[in-house]
């Protein structure tokens, strides 16, 4: 968790004179990564690892839940003072994928197919379709 906070620390290094930040986070449940709670607060391992932080670092977060295609123009207009998730291989305009930063990976997991019992052990030659989350490119 200390590298977690130190990868963090970095990011936000040049905006620590001021106390309160607007995160940009996606309205969508992804749990356990990030999601809502029954009362529509922002929650899951995101959450926690944020709001650690900047209990660290003696700062305020404020949590803007958007539309996934919102959130580059919403940080691009200054809406937002940062947006999470992101990544650097992900797709943004020319026009703001420059300016933006990155810190070091905050977690990293591993993606998989799932497939009904019956097609267990079958490999790749007998995958016919593959669904994928809206908006998402399978490699």
């Amino acid at each position: 968790m200390k590298r977690i906070l130190t990868c963090i620390a970095l990011l936000f290094s040049s905006y620590a004179a001021a106390q309160t930040y607007t995160v940009g986070v996606e309205k969508d449940n992804f749990m356990p990564h990030f999601g809502f709670d029954e009362q529509g607060q922002y929650s899951g391992f995101a959450r926690d690892v944020l709001d650690l932080f900047a209990e660290h670092a003696g700062i305020d977060f404020v949590y803007e839940p958007l539309p996934v295609a919102d959130l580059v123009p919403a940080l691009a207009q200054d809406k937002i003072d940062f947006k999470y998730p992101d990544n650097p291989k992900w797709t943004h305009p020319e026009s703001i994928a420059d300016a933006m930063h990155y810190s070091q990976p905050v977690v990293e997991y591993v993606d998989g197919v799932l497939v009904s019992p019956r097609r267990k052990g079958l490999g790749l030659d007998h995958l016919k379709r593959l669904a994928a989350v809206e908006g998402w490119t399978p490699r």
